[in-house]
């Protein structure tokens, strides 16, 4: 094995490292949302009726509509809200964070008022023509609709507290959340017996005691972003006041979010189109079986989504710094690590089918019993074939490869299901849509695979051929110097590995000393200040790029946050020679940018092509 492979397969575990650190906190969230839904079809199937295990069904795909939405507005102003952020643009980023609530707001307040209209006017029969259903669907929808508006806004508030690295607080807001509706599933459901609509509205409570707990970091003041005192000065805020609520930064936040939220929108069109086809063709205990089996399916699909959350993060990431390499190398964690996790689970759950379904129903003699179970053995065959057809729609989205962003999407939540359903269920029942639900998982990929043939010419050999990966995106490895340091040791070894790449690539004299001197001196006081004894180890990856007449180098590390263009300011301004190498090099920089994200520091800077005066001049300055 060559030096250069060594060192791949090195930074490919360290990238896999962080991959896995990120992926349980993903996991948990998503988890403590899909156990609600487990917690109300327990409740509804055992101690109300079967109509209930219907009623939650049916809404299912109101349910899907509120995600989509919730998922747009966060994921559109996560995203520009935390680009603001990593530049250092606070007040920017506070209008973002406000505009994003006030949107928020309204959305699930009209939402709301729409869906108590469509009770007290009758018009619930759109759902459903059967009477004592379309009764006790109205009762779960007026309980539903005054939870919308503090779930949607506790979900913005979870993911900025997330973007200000306060993770814990949305984890117990979480857990309250459960909690909540479990204790008052218990009280009202199983012993009082108050029925559907204590049924809903357990669900209710928990999404207003998850707000309020997330609410009160800002009021006490503990957010770099907003808290009541900014609330309180906006008259005062020139900047903040004229634009914070601006029609364009809500509009921003909707068109950035959109792309994101087509997946939801198109699985609550499928939902819809199954559910008629169900309710047409199968008996009643067809929807209440699937919804037992969704609200199992729920929690076991928080793995595969888990992974795509974790790989959306690092993806953008690595396309935002025009890292070739990071780039594949997530794919490729996520592919060849992610997909067998996912299938050993798969097959877990499959073998665990019959004790789930007995969560639900508990005669085995019942035909929803053998439906519910047959869903349990069918549908986790999915799960490893969407890891890889999401995993390539998430690329599509942050690269703009504009047929997967939209194709996958429409193809997978939508037109694939639907069309086998409307083809097999009519003449197999039950089964026939579990069986589409596969087809549709294993023609996805087939989709990714057509894809990359046609672009290609020719079928994919490798991941970058896979990812139809433009040849002008990033640095090739001749292009490229790596360097991982752990210790002191390594330090030492950096600024002769600099100066040898620089003599390699033609790269003046003056300019290889600067980065070379740079390099070094950043890479000790990573080493001295930063590697601190814990469970996880410390390691700084320096990363020297040389296209056209631009060096660009780049310092990442998993240490304590730290600002280096902010500590030469005040770096011992008595010892002239202490630094001397870091405060050239930012002087002479066209461009600095330091950002601190998913639990690493990193700082890049460009130099331009080499200038003579520029130099003379940052030395003389030093």
């Amino acid at each position: 094995m060559t030096r250069q492979q060594k060192k791949h397969i090195s930074d490919k575990k360290l990238l896999e490292r962080q991959f896995f650190r990120f992926l349980p906190l993903q996991v948990l969230l998503l988890v403590i949302a899909a156990l609600n839904g487990v917690i109300s079809g327990f409740y509804g199937s055992n101690f109300v009726s079967m109509e209930t295990m219907t009623a939650i069904g049916l809404f299912m795909p109101i349910s899907i509509f509120i995600t989509a939405a919730g998922n747009m507005f966060m994921s559109g102003s996560q995203i520009l809200a935390g680009k603001l952020i990593g530049e250092n643009h606070l007040l920017r980023s506070r209008r973002i964070f406000i505009a994003d609530l006030i949107a928020t707001g309204v959305f699930s307040v009209a939402l709301s008022a729409l869906l108590l209209l469509l009770v007290f006017t009758g018009h619930t029969k759109i759902f459903t023509s059967r009477p004592a259903e379309e009764a006790t669907l109205a009762l779960y929808i007026i309980g539903q609709a005054a939870g919308i508006p503090p779930l949607m806004l506790g979900q913005q508030l979870s993911a900025f507290q997330s973007l200000e690295n306060h993770q814990h607080r949305p984890e117990a807001a979480g857990v309250a959340y459960v909690l909540t509706n479990f204790l008052f599933c218990e009280v009202l459901v199983r012993h009082l017996r108050k029925g559907v609509l204590a049924l809903s509205l357990a669900s209710t409570f928990g999404a207003l005691v998850f707000f309020l707990i997330l609410a009160w970091f800002y009021v006490t003041g503990k957010s770099d972003i907003l808290n009541i005192r900014n609330l309180q000065n906006l008259s005062t805020d020139k900047e903040t006041l004229p634009r914070f609520a601006a029609v364009k930064e809500i509009f921003a936040i909707v068109q950035t979010g959109l792309p994101g939220a087509l997946h939801n929108i198109f699985e609550m069109l499928r939902t819809m189109a199954v559910n008629a086809l169900i309710m047409k063709y199968v008996p009643v205990i067809g929807l209440s079986s699937l919804t037992a089996v969704n609200s199992v399916m729920r929690i076991f699909w928080c793995l595969p989504f888990g992974m795509i959350a974790v790989s959306r993060m690092l993806i953008g990431i690595s396309i935002g710094e025009n890292d070739r390499k990071d780039l594949t190398d997530v794919m490729r964690i996520a592919i060849f690590r992610g997909i067998p996790i996912v299938t050993a689970v798969s097959v877990i759950l499959i073998l665990l089918a019959d004790p789930l379904t007995g969560l639900f129903f508990r005669d085995p003699t019942q035909e929803v019993y053998r439906l519910t179970r047959m869903g349990l053995r069918l549908l986790p065959v999915c799960m490893p074939f969407a890891v890889f057809s999401h995993h390539f729609a998430c690329f599509a989205q942050a690269s703009r490869q504009h047929f997967l962003e939209y194709a996958i999407p429409f193809l997978a939540g939508f037109a694939f299901v639907s069309l086998f359903s409307a083809i097999l269920i009519p003449t197999s029942g039950m089964t026939g849509m579990y069986i589409a639900n596969i087809l549709n998982s294993a023609l996805c990929c087939l989709v990714v695979l057509l894809y990359s043939l046609v672009k290609q010419r020719h079928f994919p050999k490798n991941m970058e051929e896979l990812m139809v990966l433009d040849d002008s995106f990033g640095a090739s490895g001749e292009e490229r110097l790596d360097i991982t340091v752990r210790s002191m040791e390594d330090v030492i070894k950096v600024s002769e590995k600099a100066l040898e790449f620089c003599k390699e690539r033609g790269i003046d004299s003056r300019r290889a000393f600067f980065c070379s001197l740079f390099l070094e001196e950043m890479a000790g006081n990573v080493v001295i200040h930063g590697f601190r004894e814990g469970k996880e180890p410390h390691y700084a990856e320096i990363r020297i790029i040389h296209m056209g007449d631009d060096i660009i180098l780049r310092i990442r590390d998993n240490c304590i946050p730290f600002n280096p263009k902010a500590f030469t300011d005040i770096l011992l301004p008595a010892d002239p020679s202490a630094g001397i190498g870091i405060r050239l090099v930012l002087r002479l920089a066209k461009d600095a940018q330091y950002q601190s994200m998913l639990g690493l520091n990193v700082l890049t800077v460009c130099l331009p092509e080499r200038s003579q005066s520029g130099l003379t001049k940052a030395q003389n300055n030093s």
